[in-house]
């Protein structure tokens, strides 16, 4: 209590807690034990409520893939994120790190698969979990497209959440200049116009209704749910992007031997269609995410062009684009 006072009245009006998990067993597990408590069983909760009531938001991680996660995880997940009012809630899928206890033991267990690229926000697996790999990730899709879904609708039940359990504290009220005017109007013409419009409309009468001293930290929340729905809805698209390149790839590959690569003009008109197929899926993924499939792209024109390479005429892929 003394801390958090102390953090109040110095003006901190957020927190961070990486809560990993409402599962305990998975908990225990990964040695997180602080987050445990014997006999209580809604101990987390209590700490985050306890954190909101002193008039500090709670962000907090979420981890899924971890042992002693099963089916169920998904929902659990879900459900404390939304009762316990945490807006901005950053799930990830479990990442072995070098050098830590977990890849050690994955390690000794010959469950380790390749190095990771220290981001868990991707959708890739470096290990064998307990859980099927397809499982998992469809499980943690569903999890992103629940929490951040185009309608913000449960992003914004959790923003009132919140806001309901939020002391007000003297730092939490600022004057309105121009700059913060213009975000307002920004916020209105994006998202009261959009797929969000309802649930953003519902939100901000609610809270005009029951908090109208908490209305600029709604304006707030609602500005964070915009881009968080962007990039969760990309992060997931560029990860299908991927599994439809492999999907295609595959399909080449085994039409290709079938073909046995005779009829050139036949591959070639082949590879134009697949292609267009490519530009287009490509193009859904908004330019300022590209990037994060450039790998992948670069991969699947190289392992393209090494079977245009076995044609009596070789061509590469680029002259068909």
């Amino acid at each position: 209590d003394t801390l958090m006072d102390g953090m109040v009245d110095a003006g901190f009006s957020m927190t961070f807690l990486g809560i990993e998990s409402p599962n305990p067993e998975a908990l225990l597990k990964t040695k997180k034990k602080q987050n445990t408590k014997k006999g209580e069983e809604d101990f987390i909760f209590d700490a985050v409520r306890t954190i909101q009531n002193k008039g500090m938001e709670v962000t907090a991680g979420f981890i899924l893939g971890l042992d002693g996660d099963n089916e169920g995880v998904f929902d659990a997940q879900i459900d404390f994120i939304q009762r316990a009012g945490i807006p901005t809630a950053m799930v990830g899928l479990l990442s072995a790190l070098k050098g830590t206890d977990l890849y050690l033991r994955l390690q000794r267990e010959g469950r380790l698969l390749e190095e990771s690229q220290g981001n868990n926000v991707s959708i890739n697996l470096n290990f064998v979990p307990e859980i099927k790999p397809e499982t998992l990730i469809a499980g943690y899709k569903r999890v992103l497209r629940t929490l951040y879904d185009p309608t913000l609708s449960n992003y914004f039940e959790r923003c009132f959440t919140l806001l309901s359990n939020l002391s007000i504290s003297r730092h939490r009220t600022a004057n309105i200049g121009r700059t913060e005017v213009l975000a307002i109007l920004k916020s209105l013409q994006r998202q009261l116009f959009s797929r969000q419009g309802l649930s953003y409309f519902k939100f901000m009468m609610k809270t005009i209704w029951y908090h109208p001293k908490l209305l600029p930290e709604a304006i707030r929340l609602a500005i964070l749910g915009y881009h968080f729905e962007k990039t969760t809805s990309q992060q997931i698209s560029i990860h299908e992007f991927k599994v439809f390149l492999n999907k295609e790839l595959e399909g080449f590959r085994a039409w290709f031997a079938e073909s046995k690569g005779d009829a050139s003009a036949e591959v070639q008109f082949f590879v134009k269609d697949l292609l267009t197929r490519v530009r287009v899926q490509y193009e859904q993924i908004h330019e300022d995410f590209r990037y994060n499939v450039g790998d992948a792209m670069d991969a699947f024109q190289i392992a393209l062009d090494s079977y245009l390479d076995q044609l009596e005429e070789p061509v590469s892929s680029k002259a068909l684009s």
